[in-house]
C-alpha cells in the first residue's frame, strides 16, 4: 500500500490534534506518521499520556470508524484504516 490513500486520514488526525492543543491550551507534542508497508498511521507523543486529549482522540477515531490500538506505555495510538 502506498501512503497516498492514507494521507487524508493522517491529515485529519493532525487537524484533530491541533484542535485538541487549542482546546487544552497546551502543545501536545504529537507527531503523526504513515507506515505505507503496514498500512497504518501512528500518532505518538507525550501529550497522549494525558487522559483528556488521548480519550478525545480515541473517541474521534471511534466515531469515524477507524480501528485503532492505544499503547499508553509508549504514548502511541496506531490506526488501522485498511481494516475499516
Amino acid at each position: 500500500m502506498t501512503s497516498e490513500p492514507l494521507q487524508p486520514i493522517a491529515d485529519a488526525i493532525t487537524h484533530e490534534i491541533v484542535r485538541l492543543e487549542a482546546a487544552y491550551g497546551l502543545p501536545l507534542g504529537v507527531a503523526v506518521t504513515i507506515d505505507p508497508r503496514a498500512g497504518t498511521i501512528t500518532a505518538h507523543g507525550e501529550g497522549l499520556r494525558r487522559s483528556g486529549p488521548r480519550e478525545e482522540l480515541v473517541a474521534t477515531l471511534t466515531r469515524n470508524g477507524l480501528p485503532h490500538a492505544t499503547l499508553r506505555s509508549s504514548a502511541t495510538i496506531v490506526v488501522y484504516p485498511s481494516a475499516a
